[in-house]
């Protein structure tokens, strides 16, 4: 017989183990499918793109300061205005100006005064009438007048004949003393002879004879040297009377009559450029010194984002590439644009080399501010075609990424792999579907079941039995 004291010493062991089991929780998951519909394999346009962000900036910018100083007289523009290029901005009073410079005043009054306007008239007749001159010599070097050397060799012969008769004559009284007058007389008319004839001889071959390659160097040389001369004349009469002269004219009046009037105009605050008077610094009356900027000019007609890429994303660009750009201020403007310029030198940054890559718009908005923040987006190579699904088509296994496609009333696996996702919750990818195919969305979802109870809660009665 056993005794009961020793079945519960046997029971209580194996009774507590069942009750600490019984309190601890069991879990367990089961993964769950809910299909959603279908939906269908699209046909998308894939562009490869690199996106970064920077600032606003014009084709130029330029704060426009005096070459002298003195006090503003006039202010000929005003904020917001445009302007052309050599447009004046600002005059100087004459009378506040440095002596050198109401000297040149006074000097450049003397240079274009009706006197010296007659004076330079009179030079280009006379550099005229040395081209005429010079050009008729030339023309003599080519020309045979037949009749002309005829006659020079009939003067030549009678010349000649003079000579010889004066030479006889002389030839009978040369035994006298030279003090006598008859020989004198006799040597007079022979030496006069003999020069005339001479000069005929001279003046026959002249027209007779070839000319030497010198001398028609010397004739083209003092041609062209008229021709220079003439055109420099013309020149800075045209200067004078303020006609158009052309750029590369020369000459040392015409160079000190520039100089004159470009230490003249340092009165006047000229733009260099075309653009939008953006700022104001000084009005009439204020004294000026020199390099004193007193505006501001900006020429929006182009402009520019300029971005900082990595090393690896500026390797895929090329100049001309296109881009689309947002102003962050004005994010409903559609702006494009290309890439112009990529600096071939990078800069390191905490580990990290960037390339500056300037993007120029192909709208010039007046709207958009400088210097404001805009995002860039570069297009690298040309759009590509491609296929996507929605992103709940896509389901994986221990095998890998597929899609069900629903044909017939069932549906068939295919492997597919996925890529980047689109803005429209599609995703791209790869594998053998085609355009139209339907294929099933499903949401996977995991199911869990928890059981047990506390200590308290076995219902067991610990305790000893009567």
């Amino acid at each position: 017989m056993i005794n009961r004291t020793q079945v519960y010493r046997w029971a209580l062991p194996t009774l507590l183990a069942i009750l600490i089991l019984s309190a601890c929780t069991a879990q367990s998951g089961t993964p769950t499918e809910t299909v959603l519909g279908t939906g269908e394999v699209k046909e998308v346009t894939l562009v490869d793109t690199v996106e970064a962000s920077g600032s606003i900036s014009p084709r130029q910018v330029a704060s426009v300061g005096w070459e002298t100083s003195g006090a503003i007289a006039d202010v000929a523009t005003q904020v917001g205005q445009q302007v052309e290029s050599g447009d004046i901005l600002m005059t100087l009073d004459p009378n506040s100006v440095p002596n050198s410079l109401i000297l040149a005043q006074l000097n450049l009054v003397e240079m274009t005064s009706p006197t010296a306007i007659s004076a330079a008239q009179n030079a280009v007749i006379e550099a005229q009438n040395a081209v005429d001159d010079a050009q008729v010599d030339r023309n003599n070097l080519d020309y045979v007048n037949q009749g002309a050397i005829d006659d020079a060799y009939a003067q030549y012969v009678l010349a000649e004949q003079k000579f010889q008769a004066a030479k006889e004559n002389f030839d009978r009284l040369s035994y006298k003393s030279e003090d006598d007058p008859g020989r004198a007389m006799a040597y007079q008319s022979m030496y006069a002879a003999q020069v005339s004839r001479d000069s005929a001889l001279y003046k026959y071959n002249s027209l007779a004879g070839k000319p030497t390659n010198l001398s028609y160097e010397e004739a083209d040389s003092t041609l062209t040297m008229a021709q220079y001369r003439l055109e420099e004349a013309q020149n800075y009469l045209k200067a004078l009377l303020g006609e158009e002269v052309p750029p590369d004219a020369t000459g040392d009046s015409l160079l000190k009559l520039k100089e004159t009037r470009m230490t003249v105009d340092s009165l006047n605050l000229r733009a260099p450029f075309a653009g939008t008077v953006s700022a104001i610094y000084d009005q009439e009356g204020i004294v000026v010194a020199n390099n004193r900027s007193s505006v501001v000019l900006v020429d929006r007609s182009k402009l520019y984002v300029t971005v900082q890429l990595t090393e690896n994303d500026v390797v895929r660009l090329s100049i001309g590439n296109s881009a689309s750009i947002i102003v962050e201020a004005l994010p409903e403007l559609a702006l494009t644009g290309k890439v112009i310029t990529i600096n071939p030198i990078g800069v390191v940054d905490q580990g990290v080399v960037y390339y500056d890559v300037q993007v120029e718009l192909d709208q010039a908005n007046d709207q958009i501010p400088l210097n404001s923040t805009a995002s860039v987006t570069i297009q690298i190579g040309e759009p590509q075609l491609g296929l996507a699904v929605p992103v709940s088509a896509i389901q994986s296994d221990d095998q890998g990424e597929y899609v069900l496609i629903s044909a017939n009333g069932g549906s068939q696996r295919v492997e597919v792999v996925s890529g980047r996702i689109l803005e429209d919750d599609t995703v791209v990818i790869q594998g053998d579907v085609e355009v139209g195919d339907q294929v099933v969305l499903v949401q996977q979802s995991t199911s869990s079941t928890t059981t047990g109870s506390g200590v308290g809660g076995a219902g067991f009665l610990m305790g000893r039995q009567p």
